[in-house]
């Protein structure tokens, strides 16, 4: 064989190689299974996408610079050239304790700004989740990046499609109002037992956090006699199990909330499902919250948990408290509701 002939057939076999991503900037091999993920996304939804000039790469730190309060970034032009890249940060906190969904979550968003050249997008459904992937953390409603969906594919497909499509519309699983029971309600022994108090950023208690069960009213309290930092919250969480549902089934929670002398703060509810790992431990899948900075009262106060994943074993139903000055917050009357 002639060097030409060698140099001819060596250059079909590289050409014909299967490599999904073919271009001259470095991909990082661990964000390599993302990016092909996200354009098959792209291609099942007829959105061709070009990555000629396309890098991606886990740093230490963020080219932007600054406090580096980010986990991600992308550039649909990166400074000031036709380049496009997204970067993520290498930390425990934002990759390596990661589980695989909430590695695409952030990927996704990141290569939605660098592929699609899509901005953030601050929407949200009545539940106060967000109606898109491009949700961004630092926004009024402060969406969590890593958890936009979890893995129940007709949930994915809606952020997925949405995330393609900016014109696509609301999916169904948001109106479900075919009442199957109740999950969970107050009163009895089991709605008194078992409630968790988790005290974040204050180890010695500074802002004297406290919860309170009251038999005669069924109803929980959680009060603070004030926090001089924002990063200082107290919460309260129930756990319960959940049998017997289908998949993409919504829960529905009723209240009656108090909140008094909340300053510069507020309080928060939020439901989540978990999974049961082989260990005994619970992982969060899915983490929804509702936020409400004002005081009064909150009758009949609703949040929704839309579309259950399968994994779900143990639903958890939460309030947190933060505030500059003594305040508290009572809750009475929780109902939680399975709707198909």
């Amino acid at each position: 064989m002639s060097k030409i002939q060698y140099i001819i057939i060596s250059l079909l076999l590289f050409l014909s190689c299967d490599e999904p991503i073919t271009n001259n900037n470095f991909i990082d091999e661990e964000l390599r299974p993302y990016i092909e993920s996200f354009i098959e996304e792209a291609n099942r939804r007829g959105v061709q996408l070009n990555i000629d000039d396309f890098g991606a790469e886990i740093v230490n730190e963020i080219s932007i610079g600054g406090d580096n309060t980010y986990c991600g970034y992308g550039w649909f032009f990166y400074r000031g050239t036709l380049k496009k890249r997204i970067e993520v940060k290498n930390s425990d906190n934002c990759w390596q304790s990661r589980t695989d969904i909430e590695r695409e979550n952030l990927v996704f968003h990141e290569l939605g700004h660098a592929l699609l050249g899509r901005p953030h997008l601050d929407e949200t459904f009545p539940n106060e989740s967000p109606k898109s992937i491009m949700c961004s953390s630092d926004g009024p409603n402060g969406c969590n990046n890593f958890n936009t969906y979890h893995d129940n594919e007709l949930f994915r497909s809606y952020y997925l499609d949405e995330l393609f499509d900016r014109g696509t519309k609301a999916p169904d699983f948001i109106n479900k109002d075919n009442l199957v029971r109740t999950v969970f309600q107050e009163g009895g022994g089991e709605y008194y037992s078992n409630w968790e108090l988790f005290i974040i950023e204050d180890e010695m208690n500074d802002s004297e956090f406290a919860f309170a069960k009251d038999n005669s009213d069924h109803s929980v309290t959680l009060t603070t006699n004030g926090s001089p930092s924002d990063d200082m919250r107290a919460i309260i969480v129930k756990r319960f199990e959940l049998e017997n549902f289908n998949q993409c089934d919504n829960l529905k929670s009723f209240m009656d909330i108090t909140a008094e002398g909340i300053t510069d703060g507020f309080f928060r509810v939020s439901l989540s499902l978990r999974e049961r790992l082989s260990d005994g431990s619970l992982s969060r899948i899915y983490l929804n919250s509702r936020r409400e900075s004002e005081n009064g009262t909150y009758n009949n106060f609703v949040h929704e948990l839309y579309c259950l994943s399968e994994k779900t074993e143990i639903v958890s139903i939460s309030f947190a408290l933060h505030s500059k000055t003594p305040a508290s917050i009572n809750i009475e009357n929780l109902n939680i509701d399975l709707f198909e």
